[in-house]
């Protein structure tokens, strides 16, 4: 039978995955990228541990294991939780992304860098793809991975698409000998002072990821809350590695996939989790859907659309569920945080959504079944103090 030929526009973990498992079957694949390999990545860096599912995480890529999350809310009413093994790994974009890329060309990917797609066009036959610099490359499918402003999905204006951005602003520092001890295992989470978003630290080798976003497409002040997030949590910073912005695609609204010839995969299908921001796992899982839809479409047996209708069925409930617990969490901030204090359970729980043991649907019925005794207790509390249960 013959083989397709693919051509993927992205070369990070959505397009590094799926050439790998397209390569290694025999296809014909062709990965562009406008970065050159090694690139910087601004992003936290965690890597849910439900990710070994869909691709077992090499020991050498990861530079940071965490069993505790401390959440706070307006930097105070600290709510500390630990789990009996790892929930997130925290490896190095800029590395990890390259190893995915290489295990793609290992494969068989012909890997073209420094390639600007300018736009894409598809028909019943073929798809092509024409480049900043004139060159054309031509296919069978193409696999669009380009993140969150997609060229792919702009270029081919699917009837239905949608896609809303976040913003996002994150360092990575060189801090004193203290304060990595202080969070050298441990995730700091901080939500309440700014609308729709969090800010963060994240360990690293040797550094901290700090780091601030929110899912509304404008914050001026984005970068002051930043700062005022370090200096709240006395962190002397010794040395800038980096610092960027970048944005992030609004998960759960979008509801096509997929053109005649073209699939849509992580964050340019709008695949992230809305209360969380994190994409690579569903950057992953969808990558091994379109393979999988590609591998039944080259048997015979098999439509494109198959694979719009197991992203609906596979991911789409899951994120409409995040988006629910977002929608809470960030219009009612006080009341879940004054619940999470009641019940740390509730931050125990979310953890092991993280390790593929609990899910959203779960986790919202746990939630709502504990508003009504919350609420009681805060009015007796109330009475008995006079005062702010913070």
């Amino acid at each position: 039978m013959k083989q397709k030929q693919v051509i993927i526009v992205g070369g990070g973990p959505a397009g590094a995955f799926a050439g790998y498992r397209l390569a290694k079957e025999g296809y014909r694949v062709k990965i562009l990228d406008k970065a050159i390999f090694p690139r910087y990545k601004p992003c936290a860096g965690g890597i849910l541990t439900k990710v070994n599912h869909i691709l077992p995480i090499k020991k050498e890529w990861i530079e940071a294991e965490c069993m505790s999350v401390n959440m706070t809310y307006r930097y105070h009413s600290p709510v500390e939780v630990t789990v009996d093994k790892p929930f997130v790994m925290m490896v190095n974009r800029e590395k990890f992304d390259h190893e995915l890329l290489k295990m793609a060309q290992e494969a068989g990917a012909e890997v073209y860098e420094g390639v600007l797609v300018k736009s894409v066009m598809e028909d019943d036959r073929q798809v092509m793809v024409k480049t900043g610099s004139g060159k054309v490359f031509k296919g069978d499918y193409l696999i669009g991975a380009d993140g969150a402003i997609s060229q792919v999905a702009r270029s081919l204006s699917l009837p239905g698409y949608s896609q809303r951005l976040g913003i996002a602003l994150e360092g990575e520092f060189i801090v004193s000998d203290q304060d990595y001890e202080r969070f050298r295992h441990l995730i700091q989470l901080n939500y309440g002072n700014l609308p729709s978003g969090y800010s963060w630290i994240f360990p690293k080798d040797g550094y901290l990821s700090i780091g601030i976003g929110t899912f509304q497409d404008k914050y001026p002040d984005l970068k002051r809350k930043l700062q005022e997030y370090i200096k709240s949590f006395g962190i002397h910073i010794k040395k800038t590695l980096r610092f960027r912005g970048s944005f992030i695609p609004w998960g759960g609204i979008n509801q096509v996939f997929s053109g005649k010839r073209t699939f849509l995969v992580g964050d340019a299908a709008g695949l992230v989790d809305p209360l969380t921001g994190e994409g690579i796992y569903y950057a992953l899982k969808s990558s091994e859907l379109a393979v999988e839809n590609l591998f039944k479409i080259n048997s015979g047996k098999g439509q494109i659309k198959e694979y719009d209708k197991r992203i609906v069925q596979e991911i789409l409930p899951e994120l409409k569920m995040a988006r629910r617990v977002a929608r809470l969490a960030f219009s009612l901030s006080p009341l879940v945080h004054r619940v999470v204090r009641y019940y740390p359970d509730l931050l125990t729980y979310l953890l092991k959504i993280c390790s593929g043991e609990k899910s959203y649907s779960f986790y919202v019925g746990m939630f709502l079944k504990k508003i009504p005794i919350t609420l009681f207790k805060s009015t007796l509390s109330f009475r008995h103090q006079k005062g702010s249960l913070f």
